[in-house]
């Protein structure tokens, strides 16, 4: 049943508000509060009443929740799924949640919960689950605002029964750990669990298998409050986090307003959308005013480059918007190509950029497949060898695929 998505606004911003901070929490039941009896014990609209009428620290909060909703859901109106996955529901999706937040001082007076915390993870990819987890996060921090990730929680139904299916919702909330890091996550998994079988505890559980009661919710609450969302205010604010690819390199720029003396940068660099490298330390200017900072990354990898910069806050991290630049140089070079009649075989010699799983399809003129096979190369100089008794006289194409969609197109004749 589709959950109405709830809006609460003060009647009167001139009773003392103290600061102009929004709050907006988008996800599924657990965000709309079911489990908790009334409505409002659940840990969402404890959470506006205490800072919106308590400490008069928000003049407005949403709940854009929706029963049953993955993470699809809340995608950007503008993204694509692939097939057999759910569109945004732009009533209650991130861009929604970024239009109330418009017109807000900044930095980071606006600040965006995301909680879908199982539905769809039981059969979902690793990579779908963070790569939709990270794109709304992204959306909100590129605007100026935080934003906070909430984990998995403890699901023992049907689906999410099986022992495989269990540990996978405790690898998810460990991966969602490390990838946002814990300044920007909620962790609704550690404590709501009993490790004798994975399930709520019958102290905190509604009863369904699923959702949490209203001691749940309290503890849901408390746990966000604890977290300090609305928080000091960010030391550094990166306005601007540009670059282009500039003779073969790629050139960097930002500028940064400093509040901490000490603050200091960390960049990384992505090459396959999964982990990151440090590739630069990159210490503040005494200036505690804004400065321009540069980065020249002399070495780029073919392909996509996605860029990331972390701004040291004392002992943590803030996280600036992620950067992609394409690198047009390709990965592999062939070097040498013949068809070898004894052993009947493709012959190849390859300089890789970097390690690369190959795709090596043998292709028609039509473009239809004959043999595709897997190869790994080296950095370097690689020898590969493609079997192919079987293959009729004739004028045929090699196909490698490598990297992120990088490919060569070959001809040959055996």
């Amino acid at each position: 049943m589709r959950t109405i998505p709830i809006l609460f606004l003060l009647a009167a911003l001139s009773a003392g508000v103290s600061a102009q901070h929004r709050l907006v929490i988008i996800g599924s039941s657990t965000a709309g509060g079911t489990g908790a009896k009334p409505l409002d014990s659940s840990w969402a609209r404890r959470l506006d009443h205490y800072y919106r009428v308590e400490k008069k620290l928000v003049d407005t909060s949403y709940i854009l929740a929706v029963g049953g909703y993955p993470s699809y859901k809340g995608m950007p109106s503008r993204y694509v799924p692939p097939p057999g996955r759910d569109w945004p529901d732009t009533a209650v999706n991130i861009s929604k949640a970024l239009r109330v937040l418009d017109n807000l001082p900044l930095p980071a007076n606006g600040v965006v919960i995301i909680n879908y915390p199982s539905n769809g993870y039981d059969h979902y990819s690793m990579d779908e689950i963070l790569f939709t987890l990270q794109t709304m996060y992204d959306s909100v921090t590129a605007k100026g605002h935080r934003c906070f990730i909430t984990t998995t929680i403890p699901r023992t139904d049907k689906a999410f029964r099986p022992s495989a299916v269990k540990r996978k919702m405790a690898l998810i909330r460990d991966s969602i750990l490390h990838r946002f890091g814990s300044s920007h996550t909620l962790n609704f998994y550690d404590g709501f669990f009993n490790p004798a079988d994975s399930s709520v505890p019958d102290a905190i559980a509604a009863g369904d298998h699923i959702h949490f009661n209203n001691a749940g919710h309290r503890a849901v609450f408390e746990k966000v409050l604890a977290k300090n969302v609305l928080g000091p205010e960010l030391p550094v604010q990166l306005p601007n986090f540009q670059g282009s690819l500039q003779s073969k390199t790629v050139q960097l720029q930002w500028t940064a307003s400093l509040h901490d003396p000490k603050a200091g940068f960390l960049l990384l660099r992505s090459t396959d959308n999964k982990a990151f490298d440090t590739i630069a330390r990159i210490p503040a200017n005494k200036n505690l005013t804004a400065s321009p900072y540069s980065f020249t990354d002399a070495q780029p990898a073919p392909g996509n480059n996605r860029y990331r910069l972390l701004i040291r806050q004392g002992s943590e991290y803030i996280r600036s918007r992620d950067l992609t630049i394409q690198n047009p140089e390709p990965g592999i070079q062939v070097l040498h190509l013949n068809w070898q009649a004894a052993p009947q075989q493709l012959a190849l010699s390859v300089n890789a950029a970097r390690d690369y799983q190959l795709t090596c399809t043998i292709l028609f003129p039509s473009g239809i497949a004959w043999q595709q096979l897997k190869r790994s190369v080296k950095k370097g100089d690689n020898q590969l060898q493609l079997p192919g008794s079987l293959l009729p006289a004739g004028h045929y194409l090699l196909q490698l695929q490598y990297g992120q969609e990088q490919t060569l197109l070959l001809p040959f004749t055996k």
